[in-house]
């Protein structure tokens, strides 16, 4: 099993920074904000604004309603999430020594125990910060979806 505490503290203090600068900006054009995993073990703050998802639906889909989720949930289509990444220069550090720590010849069983918890760790980050109110300052929760995207 991976040692996630390190990463997990870090992970919540790269996080409640780049959020909350991400929602002093966008503010209640907010529809979404978590975690883009790209399928290694790194990541990058996600978010995306309904003005943008306006703007992509109308520019890329010609507001074709059958395509209306894909332009809502697909992160290539929200603002340029590696311009957010400089956030997470901490805890990019923190996923290459978890990178490191992990067995090259490791089982199926055991690679899927450390994608559960890399995973849990993201959603257990999300959650305390939901608890201590920063998706809910300045901003209408309600019409926060909070998730985590991975490749």
């Amino acid at each position: 099993m991976l040692d996630t505490k390190n990463f997990e503290k870090t992970l919540y203090q790269d996080t409640k920074k780049a959020f909350k600068n991400i929602i002093q900006k966008f503010g209640n054009d907010l529809y979404v904000m978590g975690f883009y995993h790209t399928g290694s073990y790194s990541l990058l703050p996600m978010f995306n604004t309904l003005s943008g998802l306006k703007k992509v639906f109308e520019e890329e889909y010609s507001n074709d309603v059958s395509s209306f989720y894909l332009a809502k949930w697909n992160p290539e289509d929200y603002p340029t999430l590696e311009d957010y990444s400089e956030y997470f220069d901490e805890t990019t550090l923190e996923c290459q020594k978890l990178e490191n720590s992990i067995d090259l010849f490791q089982s199926d069983i055991e690679a899927m125990d450390n994608w559960h918890q890399w995973l849990t760790t993201m959603e257990k980050v999300l959650i305390q910060l939901d608890a201590e109110g920063i998706f809910s300052n300045c901003i209408e929760r309600e019409k926060i979806t909070l998730a985590i995207l991975a490749l």
